[in-house]
Protein backbone atom coordinates (compact mmCIF):
# COMPACT_ATOMS: atom_id res chain seq x y z
CA UNK A 1 0.00 0.00 0.00
CA UNK A 2 2.83 2.63 0.65
CA UNK A 3 3.72 2.31 -2.85
CA UNK A 4 1.07 4.16 -4.46
CA UNK A 5 -0.05 3.99 -8.27
CA UNK A 6 3.21 5.47 -9.80
CA UNK A 7 5.35 3.36 -7.47
CA UNK A 8 3.24 0.20 -8.36
CA UNK A 9 3.59 1.19 -12.55
CA UNK A 10 7.60 1.60 -12.16
CA UNK A 11 7.72 -2.00 -10.41
CA UNK A 12 5.41 -3.50 -12.91
CA UNK A 13 7.43 -1.85 -15.65
CA UNK A 14 10.76 -2.75 -14.36
CA UNK A 15 9.57 -6.46 -14.01
CA UNK A 16 8.28 -6.45 -16.77
CA UNK A 17 11.67 -5.09 -18.39
CA UNK A 18 13.74 -7.31 -16.66
CA UNK A 19 12.10 -10.62 -17.63
CA UNK A 20 12.00 -9.72 -21.31
CA UNK A 21 15.54 -8.74 -20.97
CA UNK A 22 16.33 -12.29 -19.23
CA UNK A 23 14.39 -14.11 -21.71
CA UNK A 24 16.31 -12.86 -23.94
CA UNK A 25 19.70 -14.37 -23.07
CA UNK A 26 17.71 -17.46 -22.35
CA UNK A 27 15.95 -17.32 -25.69
CA UNK A 28 18.91 -17.00 -27.35
CA UNK A 29 20.69 -19.69 -25.80
CA UNK A 30 18.18 -22.24 -26.22
CA UNK A 31 18.21 -21.08 -30.07
CA UNK A 32 21.54 -21.95 -30.60
CA UNK A 33 21.33 -25.33 -28.48
CA UNK A 34 18.71 -26.85 -30.85
CA UNK A 35 20.06 -26.64 -34.35
CA UNK A 36 17.28 -28.97 -35.24
CA UNK A 37 14.31 -26.63 -34.52
CA UNK A 38 12.48 -25.16 -38.06
CA UNK A 39 14.16 -21.85 -37.49
CA UNK A 40 15.72 -19.22 -39.95
CA UNK A 41 19.29 -18.41 -40.46
CA UNK A 42 19.17 -15.19 -39.19
CA UNK A 43 17.82 -16.26 -35.61
CA UNK A 44 21.10 -17.96 -34.85
CA UNK A 45 22.57 -14.57 -35.66
CA UNK A 46 20.36 -12.59 -33.71
CA UNK A 47 20.70 -15.41 -31.10
CA UNK A 48 24.44 -14.65 -31.18
CA UNK A 49 24.26 -11.17 -31.18
CA UNK A 50 22.19 -10.98 -28.10
CA UNK A 51 24.49 -13.19 -26.07
CA UNK A 52 27.43 -10.80 -26.93
CA UNK A 53 25.61 -8.14 -25.85
CA UNK A 54 24.75 -9.54 -22.77
CA UNK A 55 28.17 -11.14 -21.97
CA UNK A 56 29.48 -7.57 -23.09
CA UNK A 57 26.83 -5.94 -20.27
CA UNK A 58 27.96 -8.23 -17.93
CA UNK A 59 31.51 -7.66 -18.22
CA UNK A 60 31.03 -3.74 -17.78
CA UNK A 61 29.35 -3.96 -14.91
CA UNK A 62 31.99 -5.44 -13.05
CA UNK A 63 34.99 -3.60 -15.14
CA UNK A 64 32.87 -0.29 -15.35
CA UNK A 65 30.56 -0.39 -12.01
CA UNK A 66 31.11 3.75 -11.29
CA UNK A 67 29.42 4.04 -15.12
CA UNK A 68 26.90 1.24 -14.70
CA UNK A 69 26.01 2.43 -11.27
CA UNK A 70 25.31 6.21 -13.05
CA UNK A 71 22.90 4.40 -15.55
CA UNK A 72 21.11 2.51 -12.75
CA UNK A 73 22.13 -0.99 -13.44
CA UNK A 74 21.30 -4.12 -11.61
CA UNK A 75 24.63 -5.28 -9.73
CA UNK A 76 25.61 -9.06 -11.60
CA UNK A 77 24.66 -10.89 -8.31
CA UNK A 78 21.49 -9.06 -8.82
CA UNK A 79 21.79 -10.20 -12.77
CA UNK A 80 22.47 -13.55 -12.25
CA UNK A 81 19.66 -13.89 -9.80
CA UNK A 82 16.90 -12.48 -12.32
CA UNK A 83 18.90 -15.22 -15.18
CA UNK A 84 17.80 -17.74 -12.60
CA UNK A 85 14.70 -16.73 -11.54
CA UNK A 86 13.62 -16.32 -15.34
CA UNK A 87 14.93 -19.11 -16.44
CA UNK A 88 12.55 -21.40 -13.82
CA UNK A 89 9.97 -19.18 -14.61
CA UNK A 90 10.41 -20.51 -17.98
CA UNK A 91 11.08 -24.35 -17.07
CA UNK A 92 7.85 -24.08 -14.60
CA UNK A 93 5.90 -22.79 -17.64
CA UNK A 94 7.09 -25.16 -20.21
CA UNK A 95 6.50 -28.34 -17.92
CA UNK A 96 3.26 -27.40 -17.20
CA UNK A 97 2.40 -27.26 -21.25
CA UNK A 98 4.10 -30.72 -21.53
CA UNK A 99 1.80 -32.05 -19.18
CA UNK A 100 -1.20 -31.24 -21.78
CA UNK A 101 0.65 -32.43 -25.12
CA UNK A 102 0.29 -35.72 -26.46
CA UNK A 103 2.72 -37.68 -27.55
CA UNK A 104 4.24 -36.33 -30.78
CA UNK A 105 6.69 -39.20 -32.41
CA UNK A 106 9.45 -36.86 -33.91
CA UNK A 107 10.08 -34.27 -31.77
CA UNK A 108 12.14 -34.28 -28.84
CA UNK A 109 11.82 -32.60 -25.43
CA UNK A 110 14.44 -30.06 -26.27
CA UNK A 111 12.44 -28.96 -29.71
CA UNK A 112 9.79 -28.91 -27.54
CA UNK A 113 10.86 -26.78 -24.61
CA UNK A 114 12.91 -24.13 -27.49
CA UNK A 115 9.56 -23.66 -29.41
CA UNK A 116 7.63 -23.07 -26.31
CA UNK A 117 9.95 -20.48 -24.79
CA UNK A 118 10.10 -18.58 -27.77
CA UNK A 119 6.22 -18.45 -28.22
CA UNK A 120 5.94 -17.16 -24.67
CA UNK A 121 8.38 -14.25 -25.09
CA UNK A 122 7.06 -12.97 -28.28
CA UNK A 123 3.58 -12.99 -26.68
CA UNK A 124 4.90 -11.02 -24.36
CA UNK A 125 6.33 -8.66 -26.65
CA UNK A 126 2.91 -8.21 -29.02
CA UNK A 127 1.10 -6.81 -25.46
CA UNK A 128 -2.10 -9.12 -26.31
CA UNK A 129 -3.75 -10.20 -23.19
CA UNK A 130 -1.81 -13.66 -22.35
CA UNK A 131 -0.11 -13.29 -25.38
CA UNK A 132 -3.04 -15.07 -27.61
CA UNK A 133 -2.66 -14.67 -30.91
CA UNK A 134 0.88 -14.25 -31.38
CA UNK A 135 1.85 -17.61 -29.07
CA UNK A 136 0.04 -19.87 -31.06
CA UNK A 137 1.05 -18.68 -34.27
CA UNK A 138 4.63 -19.13 -33.28
CA UNK A 139 3.85 -22.41 -31.77
CA UNK A 140 2.36 -23.90 -35.07
CA UNK A 141 4.98 -22.37 -37.21
CA UNK A 142 7.91 -24.26 -34.92
CA UNK A 143 6.19 -27.50 -34.72
CA UNK A 144 5.18 -28.10 -37.85
CA UNK A 145 5.16 -32.07 -37.00
CA UNK A 146 2.90 -31.68 -34.39
CA UNK A 147 -0.93 -32.57 -34.54
CA UNK A 148 -2.89 -29.27 -34.70
CA UNK A 149 -5.83 -31.08 -32.64
CA UNK A 150 -3.10 -31.74 -30.21
CA UNK A 151 -1.73 -28.89 -29.75
CA UNK A 152 -5.02 -26.55 -29.76
CA UNK A 153 -6.36 -28.78 -26.70
CA UNK A 154 -2.42 -28.67 -25.04
CA UNK A 155 -3.14 -24.54 -25.15
CA UNK A 156 -6.19 -24.31 -23.68
CA UNK A 157 -5.49 -26.73 -20.84
CA UNK A 158 -2.38 -24.98 -19.85
CA UNK A 159 -4.18 -21.26 -20.53
CA UNK A 160 -6.49 -22.73 -17.51
CA UNK A 161 -3.58 -23.78 -15.30
CA UNK A 162 -1.48 -21.39 -15.79
CA UNK A 163 -3.62 -18.09 -16.40
CA UNK A 164 -7.17 -18.88 -15.19
CA UNK A 165 -6.54 -20.58 -12.22
CA UNK A 166 -4.11 -18.06 -10.68
CA UNK A 167 -6.70 -15.31 -11.55
CA UNK A 168 -9.47 -16.37 -9.80
CA UNK A 169 -7.02 -17.08 -6.62
CA UNK A 170 -6.08 -13.17 -7.48
CA UNK A 171 -9.83 -11.79 -6.84
CA UNK A 172 -10.62 -13.83 -4.14
CA UNK A 173 -7.33 -11.83 -2.69
CA UNK A 174 -8.93 -8.96 -4.23
CA UNK A 175 -11.95 -9.10 -2.65
CA UNK A 176 -10.52 -9.48 0.83
CA UNK A 177 -9.17 -5.85 0.43
CA UNK A 178 -5.82 -4.58 1.46
CA UNK A 179 -4.21 -6.38 4.58
CA UNK A 180 -2.66 -4.53 7.65
CA UNK A 181 0.86 -5.61 7.51
CA UNK A 182 4.63 -3.93 8.47
CA UNK A 183 6.20 -2.85 5.82
CA UNK A 184 9.02 -0.65 7.42
CA UNK A 185 12.64 -0.85 5.13
CA UNK A 186 15.55 -2.51 6.93
CA UNK A 187 17.22 0.22 5.35
CA UNK A 188 16.55 3.22 6.30
CA UNK A 189 18.77 6.82 5.95
CA UNK A 190 18.31 8.11 9.74
CA UNK A 191 20.71 11.16 11.09
CA UNK A 192 23.61 10.06 13.35
CA UNK A 193 24.97 13.20 16.00
CA UNK A 194 28.86 13.34 14.90
CA UNK A 195 29.46 13.02 18.65
CA UNK A 196 27.80 8.93 18.81
CA UNK A 197 29.80 8.46 15.91
CA UNK A 198 32.90 9.65 17.66
CA UNK A 199 31.62 7.38 21.13
CA UNK A 200 31.95 4.64 18.32
CA UNK A 201 34.92 5.40 16.69
CA UNK A 202 36.33 5.74 20.02
CA UNK A 203 35.64 2.30 21.63
CA UNK A 204 36.88 0.46 18.36
CA UNK A 205 39.42 -2.13 18.12
CA UNK A 206 40.70 -0.71 15.68
CA UNK A 207 41.29 2.78 14.59
CA UNK A 208 40.54 2.73 10.73
CA UNK A 209 36.88 2.53 12.07
CA UNK A 210 37.45 6.49 11.58
CA UNK A 211 36.64 5.55 8.11
CA UNK A 212 32.99 5.97 9.43
CA UNK A 213 33.90 9.94 9.17
CA UNK A 214 33.91 10.02 5.78
CA UNK A 215 30.13 10.07 4.59
CA UNK A 216 30.88 6.77 2.25
CA UNK A 217 30.29 4.06 4.70
CA UNK A 218 28.37 2.56 6.95
CA UNK A 219 27.24 0.70 10.54
CA UNK A 220 26.55 -2.99 10.05
CA UNK A 221 23.73 -3.74 13.16
CA UNK A 222 22.88 -6.74 15.29
CA UNK A 223 20.50 -7.31 17.37
CA UNK A 224 20.74 -3.42 18.28
CA UNK A 225 25.06 -3.69 18.49
CA UNK A 226 27.06 -2.51 16.05
CA UNK A 227 29.23 -5.13 14.37
CA UNK A 228 31.50 -3.45 11.36
CA UNK A 229 31.94 -0.62 9.41
CA UNK A 230 31.11 -1.57 6.53
CA UNK A 231 30.75 0.37 2.60
CA UNK A 232 28.55 -0.56 -0.21
CA UNK A 233 30.49 -1.09 -3.77
CA UNK A 234 28.32 -1.75 -6.82
CA UNK A 235 28.32 -5.56 -6.49
CA UNK A 236 29.61 -5.84 -3.31
CA UNK A 237 29.28 -5.06 0.72
CA UNK A 238 32.94 -4.37 1.99
CA UNK A 239 33.72 -4.68 5.47
CA UNK A 240 36.13 -1.43 6.37
CA UNK A 241 36.93 -2.13 9.72
CA UNK A 242 35.58 -4.92 12.21
CA UNK A 243 34.34 -4.02 15.84
CA UNK A 244 33.36 -7.59 17.24
CA UNK A 245 35.76 -10.23 17.64
CA UNK A 246 33.47 -13.07 16.29
CA UNK A 247 34.61 -14.03 13.13
CA UNK A 248 31.43 -16.33 12.62
CA UNK A 249 29.11 -13.87 13.50
CA UNK A 250 30.23 -11.18 11.36
CA UNK A 251 30.30 -13.29 7.97
CA UNK A 252 26.75 -14.10 8.79
CA UNK A 253 25.48 -10.83 9.47
CA UNK A 254 27.53 -9.52 6.54
CA UNK A 255 26.29 -12.43 4.24
CA UNK A 256 22.52 -11.43 5.14
CA UNK A 257 22.63 -7.45 4.46
CA UNK A 258 24.56 -8.32 1.23
CA UNK A 259 21.97 -10.83 0.21
CA UNK A 260 19.41 -7.73 1.01
CA UNK A 261 20.80 -5.39 -0.89
CA UNK A 262 21.65 -7.87 -3.86
CA UNK A 263 25.43 -7.78 -3.34
CA UNK A 264 28.02 -10.11 -2.55
CA UNK A 265 29.88 -10.33 1.08
CA UNK A 266 33.34 -8.92 1.05
CA UNK A 267 35.67 -9.07 3.97
CA UNK A 268 38.35 -6.90 2.80
CA UNK A 269 42.55 -6.31 4.78
CA UNK A 270 41.37 -8.62 7.31
CA UNK A 271 44.09 -10.69 9.59
CA UNK A 272 45.36 -14.35 8.85
CA UNK A 273 43.30 -15.68 11.71
CA UNK A 274 39.93 -13.96 10.01
CA UNK A 275 41.47 -15.65 6.94
CA UNK A 276 41.82 -18.79 8.23
CA UNK A 277 38.40 -19.10 9.48
CA UNK A 278 37.20 -18.11 6.34
CA UNK A 279 38.77 -20.44 4.18
CA UNK A 280 37.28 -23.04 6.92
CA UNK A 281 33.74 -21.97 5.98
CA UNK A 282 34.42 -22.46 2.10
CA UNK A 283 34.85 -18.73 1.45
CA UNK A 284 37.87 -18.17 -1.33
CA UNK A 285 40.47 -16.10 0.47
CA UNK A 286 43.69 -13.94 -1.34
CA UNK A 287 45.90 -11.99 -0.20
CA UNK A 288 45.68 -8.11 -0.82
CA UNK A 289 48.60 -6.94 0.71
CA UNK A 290 50.75 -6.33 3.86
CA UNK A 291 50.29 -3.78 6.62
CA UNK A 292 53.27 -2.08 8.56
CA UNK A 293 53.01 -1.74 11.93
CA UNK A 294 55.06 0.11 14.69
CA UNK A 295 55.60 -0.26 18.77
CA UNK A 296 55.70 3.13 19.29
CA UNK A 297 56.88 2.19 23.18
CA UNK A 298 59.77 0.47 21.78
CA UNK A 299 60.69 2.34 18.23
CA UNK A 300 64.63 3.87 17.98
CA UNK A 301 65.56 5.10 14.87
CA UNK A 302 68.60 3.74 15.34
CA UNK A 303 69.90 0.28 13.69
CA UNK A 304 71.37 -0.53 10.54
CA UNK A 305 68.06 -1.31 9.18
CA UNK A 306 67.01 2.30 9.80
CA UNK A 307 69.92 3.72 8.33
CA UNK A 308 68.26 5.31 5.53
CA UNK A 309 65.90 6.85 7.51
CA UNK A 310 67.78 8.33 9.37
CA UNK A 311 70.12 10.29 6.25
CA UNK A 312 66.47 11.57 5.11
CA UNK A 313 65.83 12.96 8.27
CA UNK A 314 69.30 14.49 8.67
CA UNK A 315 68.42 16.11 4.69
CA UNK A 316 64.80 17.53 6.52
CA UNK A 317 66.58 18.68 9.02
CA UNK A 318 69.15 20.53 6.85
CA UNK A 319 66.71 22.13 4.51
CA UNK A 320 65.13 23.47 7.27
CA UNK A 321 61.76 21.50 8.61
CA UNK A 322 60.50 21.67 11.35
CA UNK A 323 57.55 19.56 12.36
CA UNK A 324 54.67 20.31 15.00
CA UNK A 325 51.59 18.38 16.21
CA UNK A 326 48.72 20.91 15.09
CA UNK A 327 45.11 21.65 13.59
CA UNK A 328 46.38 24.58 10.59
CA UNK A 329 43.84 26.24 8.97
CA UNK A 330 41.21 24.40 6.87
CA UNK A 331 42.59 27.00 3.76
CA UNK A 332 46.49 25.76 4.62
CA UNK A 333 45.28 21.74 4.06
CA UNK A 334 43.45 22.69 1.35
CA UNK A 335 46.26 23.98 -1.18
CA UNK A 336 47.92 21.53 0.02
CA UNK A 337 45.75 18.75 -1.02
CA UNK A 338 44.81 20.67 -4.33
CA UNK A 339 48.46 21.06 -5.06
CA UNK A 340 49.07 17.30 -4.03
CA UNK A 341 46.27 16.04 -6.45
CA UNK A 342 47.30 18.60 -9.05
CA UNK A 343 50.71 16.86 -9.17
CA UNK A 344 49.23 13.35 -8.14
CA UNK A 345 46.09 12.87 -9.85
CA UNK A 346 42.53 12.31 -8.18
CA UNK A 347 43.03 11.26 -4.56
CA UNK A 348 42.04 7.47 -3.48
CA UNK A 349 39.36 6.90 -1.67
CA UNK A 350 36.57 4.23 -0.38
CA UNK A 351 38.94 2.06 1.69
CA UNK A 352 40.82 5.59 2.72
CA UNK A 353 39.96 9.03 3.27
CA UNK A 354 39.88 11.95 1.03
CA UNK A 355 40.40 15.16 2.80
CA UNK A 356 37.68 16.97 3.69
CA UNK A 357 37.52 19.31 6.82
CA UNK A 358 34.66 17.38 8.55
CA UNK A 359 36.43 14.71 8.17
CA UNK A 360 40.18 15.62 9.00
CA UNK A 361 38.89 17.32 12.25
CA UNK A 362 38.23 13.86 13.63
CA UNK A 363 41.99 12.72 13.36
CA UNK A 364 45.28 14.01 14.56
CA UNK A 365 46.98 15.82 12.45
CA UNK A 366 51.00 17.06 12.21
CA UNK A 367 52.36 19.65 9.92
CA UNK A 368 55.79 20.23 8.39
CA UNK A 369 56.69 23.87 8.08
CA UNK A 370 59.30 25.52 5.74
CA UNK A 371 60.35 28.75 6.79
CA UNK A 372 57.16 29.23 8.63
CA UNK A 373 54.76 28.10 6.01
CA UNK A 374 52.83 25.01 6.04
CA UNK A 375 54.21 23.09 3.24
CA UNK A 376 53.20 19.55 4.15
CA UNK A 377 50.71 17.35 6.50
CA UNK A 378 49.83 13.61 7.87
CA UNK A 379 46.85 12.52 9.90
CA UNK A 380 46.25 9.38 11.60
CA UNK A 381 43.19 7.54 12.74
CA UNK A 382 43.01 6.92 16.39
CA UNK A 383 41.68 5.10 19.18
CA UNK A 384 43.06 4.21 22.35
CA UNK A 385 44.94 0.81 21.34
CA UNK A 386 46.05 2.08 17.62
CA UNK A 387 46.47 4.75 15.47
CA UNK A 388 46.97 4.43 11.56
CA UNK A 389 48.24 6.98 9.06
CA UNK A 390 45.57 7.78 6.16
CA UNK A 391 46.25 11.08 4.42
CA UNK A 392 49.99 12.22 3.07
CA UNK A 393 50.08 15.83 1.31
CA UNK A 394 52.48 17.94 0.36
CA UNK A 395 53.77 20.73 -2.32
CA UNK A 396 56.98 19.15 -3.38
CA UNK A 397 58.19 19.83 0.21
CA UNK A 398 62.56 18.70 0.67
CA UNK A 399 62.89 15.23 0.68
CA UNK A 400 62.63 13.92 4.35
CA UNK A 401 59.80 15.94 4.81
CA UNK A 402 56.88 13.00 5.86
CA UNK A 403 59.61 11.00 6.98
CA UNK A 404 60.00 13.65 9.65
CA UNK A 405 56.46 13.80 10.11
CA UNK A 406 55.71 10.32 10.59
CA UNK A 407 58.47 10.10 13.47
CA UNK A 408 56.65 13.19 14.98
CA UNK A 409 53.74 11.10 15.37
CA UNK A 410 55.58 8.09 16.61
CA UNK A 411 56.82 10.31 19.46
CA UNK A 412 53.11 11.34 19.85
CA UNK A 413 51.36 7.54 20.19
CA UNK A 414 54.58 6.79 22.49
CA UNK A 415 53.91 10.00 24.80
CA UNK A 416 50.08 8.86 25.26
CA UNK A 417 51.33 5.33 25.30
CA UNK A 418 49.78 3.74 22.23
CA UNK A 419 50.33 -0.01 21.95
CA UNK A 420 49.92 0.19 18.13
CA UNK A 421 51.27 2.30 15.17
CA UNK A 422 50.30 1.41 11.61
CA UNK A 423 51.96 3.16 8.59
CA UNK A 424 48.67 1.53 6.59
CA UNK A 425 48.94 -1.70 4.01
CA UNK A 426 50.31 -1.74 1.08
CA UNK A 427 48.47 -3.27 -1.68
CA UNK A 428 49.99 -6.12 -3.88
CA UNK A 429 48.10 -7.77 -7.21
CA UNK A 430 46.66 -11.29 -7.43
CA UNK A 431 49.03 -13.97 -7.63
CA UNK A 432 46.88 -15.35 -9.88
CA UNK A 433 47.65 -12.69 -12.52
CA UNK A 434 50.43 -13.55 -15.24
CA UNK A 435 53.47 -11.74 -14.56
CA UNK A 436 53.48 -8.70 -16.80
CA UNK A 437 49.68 -7.93 -15.69
CA UNK A 438 50.56 -8.10 -12.31
CA UNK A 439 53.92 -5.75 -11.95
CA UNK A 440 51.20 -3.02 -14.28
CA UNK A 441 48.83 -3.70 -11.87
CA UNK A 442 51.40 -2.98 -9.46
CA UNK A 443 53.37 0.34 -11.00
CA UNK A 444 49.48 1.48 -10.92
CA UNK A 445 49.14 0.70 -7.04
CA UNK A 446 52.17 2.40 -6.48
CA UNK A 447 53.27 -0.93 -4.69
CA UNK A 448 57.34 -0.46 -5.03
CA UNK A 449 56.82 3.50 -3.92
CA UNK A 450 55.23 2.19 -0.98
CA UNK A 451 57.28 -0.30 0.21
CA UNK A 452 60.41 1.68 -0.31
CA UNK A 453 59.08 4.26 2.04
CA UNK A 454 57.61 2.17 4.79
CA UNK A 455 60.23 -0.02 5.05
CA UNK A 456 62.79 2.79 6.19
CA UNK A 457 61.08 2.18 9.26
CA UNK A 458 61.57 -1.06 9.78
CA UNK A 459 58.20 -2.24 10.40
CA UNK A 460 56.72 -5.66 11.34
CA UNK A 461 54.76 -7.06 7.74
CA UNK A 462 51.94 -8.33 8.45
CA UNK A 463 49.63 -10.17 6.09
CA UNK A 464 46.47 -8.77 4.98
CA UNK A 465 43.83 -11.07 2.91
CA UNK A 466 40.44 -10.68 1.11
CA UNK A 467 37.42 -12.81 1.32
CA UNK A 468 34.57 -13.56 -0.64
CA UNK A 469 31.87 -16.59 -0.64
CA UNK A 470 33.62 -18.26 -3.77
CA UNK A 471 36.59 -17.03 -6.25
CA UNK A 472 34.12 -15.78 -8.95
CA UNK A 473 32.77 -13.22 -6.17
CA UNK A 474 36.44 -12.60 -5.20
CA UNK A 475 37.09 -11.69 -8.56
CA UNK A 476 34.35 -9.28 -8.53
CA UNK A 477 34.86 -7.71 -5.44
CA UNK A 478 38.46 -7.45 -6.01
CA UNK A 479 37.43 -5.41 -9.33
CA UNK A 480 34.86 -3.62 -7.41
CA UNK A 481 36.48 -2.32 -4.66
CA UNK A 482 39.42 -1.32 -7.03
CA UNK A 483 37.44 0.49 -9.22
CA UNK A 484 36.12 2.07 -5.96
CA UNK A 485 39.19 3.39 -4.80
CA UNK A 486 40.09 5.14 -7.89
CA UNK A 487 36.75 6.93 -8.53
CA UNK A 488 37.15 10.21 -9.04
CA UNK A 489 35.26 12.03 -6.45
CA UNK A 490 31.69 13.89 -8.05
CA UNK A 491 32.30 16.93 -5.67
CA UNK A 492 35.57 18.78 -5.05
CA UNK A 493 37.13 16.74 -2.47
CA UNK A 494 34.33 14.46 -1.61
CA UNK A 495 33.50 16.52 1.39
CA UNK A 496 30.67 15.63 3.87
CA UNK A 497 28.42 17.35 5.73
CA UNK A 498 27.42 16.90 9.45
CA UNK A 499 24.24 16.97 8.04
CA UNK A 500 24.48 13.59 5.67
CA UNK A 501 22.65 10.97 6.94
CA UNK A 502 24.20 7.54 7.78
CA UNK A 503 22.63 4.40 6.80
CA UNK A 504 22.84 2.14 9.21
CA UNK A 505 22.56 -1.74 7.60
CA UNK A 506 19.83 -3.34 10.06
CA UNK A 507 20.12 -7.68 10.29
CA UNK A 508 18.32 -7.59 13.31
CA UNK A 509 16.27 -10.85 11.78
CA UNK A 510 19.66 -12.78 11.24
Amino acid sequence: PQLGMPGALRLVALVSATFIAAWAVLASVAVLLTPSLALPVPASIIAGCVLILGFAAGVACVIRPGFCARLKLPSVRTLASLLTLTAADLVAAAMAFVCFLPIMPGIGALEIMTAFTIAYGVGLVSGSPGGIGPFEIVLFALLPGADPAGLVAAIAGWRIVYFALPAMLGLIALARGPQDAPCAPLDQPVSVPDDWMTGVVATAPRAEAGLLHAGHAGLLYRSGQPLAVVARASHSLVLLSSLTGSSARLRKSMTLAAKESGRFPCLYKIDSRHAATARQEGWSVARCGSEAVLTPLDWTKNGADRAGLRRKLRRAQKAGITTEDAHASDDDLRRLDAAWSAAQGPARGFTMGRYAPDYVQHQRVFVARLDGRICAFVTFHCCPDEWVLDLVRHDGSPDGTIHALICHAIEAARSVGCPRLSLAAVPTPPTALPSRLAARCARHMGTAGLLQFKSSFAPRWEARYIAAPGPIALAICWADIAQCVTRRPRTQGDQRTTQKPLRPLSTSAA
